[in-house]
């Protein structure tokens, strides 16, 4: 009996159809590279790493806006070794190289990079982490496009907006946050550049971090501040995960010593429902809010569209050691949102408000008085188990601790009046000196090329 050619016909024919198809396939990594989203690792094996292209590339940078606006034309001199949140705001190829670029250096220069790329339509809070980040760097591609090759002339332009993770001024949680680490700018880098013969990946990582390092040099041009300075308040608790939605977009938590929570963007006033027709961007939000038992605040705070509030039980933090040990001390830290409307979309803010803040205050000053430990920081390192429990800290060291806490929060407005004024005092006394707000750190001179903000 004989076989039929049948079979070999067909995969003849799909073997020559396929041809084409595989001749006119993009180059390797011409679509520049994966971000994901999390703590970047950079790798240690030589076989994923990339090497620069040896690009003839000009990097121009100029500051747009800057606050507050530093001395002497220099750049601000921010202190880079800390929790820094990489993030995109468009899908361009250039604008991951940046990102990509941007992790290297900051981990490079002791600092931890978080990537938030644009994931699409849908938000993933998920992949959001809870790290109390300290600045945003959003990186977006403004012009130019990659070049036909990797010989070929590039021109772009990129702009990198940076902020401190911390509240408005005029946010009603604003009151609790401790002084010093203002800051918000708009750097444009304008990038002209020859190409070479090489690969795409080396393309891509040559132009990254040529940007990348104008970025830092600029940001971080100040001397570092001291190690203290990095110190995390620790609230014997996780913060909370934040409320999700398609339409918001979280960014970055912060963590400090009487508040903490998250911020996040809802972009454009209106969106496209599942049924297709067309709703208000704030709609699912809403409806996510009322089914997770929050419940709206009738007066809002000023400036703010909406407030929302959810009550939630948790043990006291400030309260006595034997107390908070047994769980008998309770108190109600809420959650509360707060919603601020823009030309281009809303502000979210997701917070957590620090129970009792005058006696967390007062408890400092004891401590900076007698070296007493606050009963917080007690009854957290005795509900360690005993094997492992650190030894109580000494005087000396629970006095410059309490101290440096003193200074931060000494324009702190939910504190007294009359505690803050005796904090002056044992401040301006101190026998060691708290260490400097990173905003202070002393700059370094600007380069040439870069006129002054």
């Amino acid at each position: 009996m004989r076989n039929s050619f049948m079979p070999l016909i067909l995969v003849l024919g799909v073997t020559v159809m396929a041809i084409p198809m595989i001749m006119k396939a993009p180059p390797r990594g011409s679509g520049g590279p994966e971000i994901n989203p999390g703590v970047f690792c950079p790798s240690q094996k030589a076989i994923y790493q990339v090497a620069s292209l040896p690009i003839a590339a000009e990097n121009r940078a100029t500051w747009i806006s800057i606050a507050p606006k530093p001395e002497g034309g220099a750049g601000p001199g921010l202190d880079l070794r800390r929790f820094i949140v990489v993030s995109g705001e468009d899908h361009s190829p250039l604008t991951a190289a940046v990102m990509y670029a941007l992790a290297e250096t900051i981990t490079k220069r002791g600092g931890a990079a978080i990537l938030d790329p644009l994931r699409g339509p849908a938000s993933d809070t998920g992949q959001v982490l809870a790290l109390g980040a300290s600045y945003v760097i959003r990186v977006a591609t403004i012009d130019g496009a990659t070049p036909q090759a990797t010989s070929g002339a590039c021109a772009a332009v990129i702009r990198c907006r940076t902020s401190a993770v911390r509240l408005p001024a005029a946010h009603p949680a604003a009151r609790l946050q401790q002084n010093g680490g203002e800051h918000a700018s708009v750097l444009s880098i304008a990038h002209h550049s020859t190409g070479g013969q090489g690969s795409w990946p080396s393309w891509y990582a040559g132009f990254g971090r040529g940007i990348a390092e104008t970025v830092i040099d600029q940001l971080g041009a100040g001397a570092p501040a001291g190690s203290a300075d990095l110190e995390l308040a620790d609230w014997g608790s996780q913060l909370p995960q934040p409320p999700q939605a398609d339409t918001l977009r979280w960014t970055a938590a912060f963590q400090h010593q009487l508040v903490r929570g998250w911020i996040g963007r809802v972009a454009g006033k209106t969106t496209i429902a599942r049924d297709g027709s067309t709703e208000p961007a704030l709609a699912q939000l809403e409806r996510h809010l009322g089914k997770g038992g929050w419940k709206r605040v009738e007066q809002p705070g000023a400036g703010l569209l909406q407030e929302w509030e959810r009550a939630q039980e948790s043990a006291s933090h400030d309260t006595d050691a034997k107390a908070t040990k047994e769980g008998d001390a309770k108190d109600e830290l809420s959650s509360r949102l707060s919603v601020r409307e823009d030309d281009a979309g809303y502000d979210i803010i997701a917070w957590q408000e620090r129970p009792h803040p005058a006696e967390l205050f007062q408890q400092w000053l004891d401590a900076a008085t007698d070296g007493t430990e606050p009963a917080g920081e007690r009854a957290r390192r005795e509900l360690v188990p005993e094997r492992t429990r650190p030894p109580a800290p000494k005087p000396e060291a629970v006095r410059e601790r309490a101290l440096r806490a003193l200074a931060r929060h000494l324009d702190c407005e939910a504190i007294p009046e009359e505690f803050r004024a005796r904090a002056r005092i044992l401040v301006a006394g101190a026998p060691v000196a708290p260490a400097a707000p990173a905003s202070a750190a002393t700059p370094a001179a600007t380069p040439a090329a870069v006129p002054a903000p």
